[in-house]
């Protein structure tokens, strides 16, 4: 996608807005901390991107018409701000057995196919200790968090019907 690649090693922001045809980044960015994808209807996954980050990103942004099934497989020690917005086709956050170690805020809204934000852990056994902003909105088929929630600073939960917290 991008001509003279080594001068993006350095890049810490990237924001991908409205690309029709774009499938893929085919580069990867070490030094990556804020990742926003609105509206690329041909990406299937991020997966790519995410691993080449090293575990630098802090915020993820995901929204509008975007292919995806489930955001991530990896496990990311760093991340502390995911937003997911108007993703239609999104059945999980991630897949991972571990759910984000450091995450602050999750702000998650009008996923309609969401059934749970990370499908493979255990949420017995597992808490989001550093997680002091949740915002789930008009998720409906969403059943399960996947995770124990800790005390929190700001609680949102609006139209999530099938959610037990």
């Amino acid at each position: 996608m991008f001509e003279g690649e080594g001068k993006l090693l350095n890049l810490e922001v990237l924001q991908l807005w409205e690309l029709p045809e774009l499938e893929s980044i085919g580069i990867s960015f070490p030094c990556l901390q804020t990742l926003k994808i609105w509206n690329c209807p041909k990406m299937k996954q991020i997966e790519e991107i995410l691993e080449c980050t090293k575990g630098n990103l802090k915020t993820l942004w995901i929204a509008g018409d975007i292919s995806l099934k489930t955001l991530y497989t990896s496990e990311f020690i760093n991340l502390r701000t995911l937003k997911v917005e108007s993703c239609l086709t999104l059945s999980n956050v991630s897949s991972s057995s571990l759910p984000p170690a450091n995450i602050e805020n999750m702000d998650i809204r009008y996923c309609e196919k969401l059934q749970t934000l990370f499908a493979d852990s255990n949420s017995a056994d597992y808490e989001l200790r550093c997680l002091k902003k949740l915002h789930l909105e008009d998720l409906p088929m969403l059943e399960s968090i996947g995770a124990a929630l800790p005390p929190l600073e700001d609680l949102f939960v609006m139209d999530c019907e099938g959610l037990k917290i």
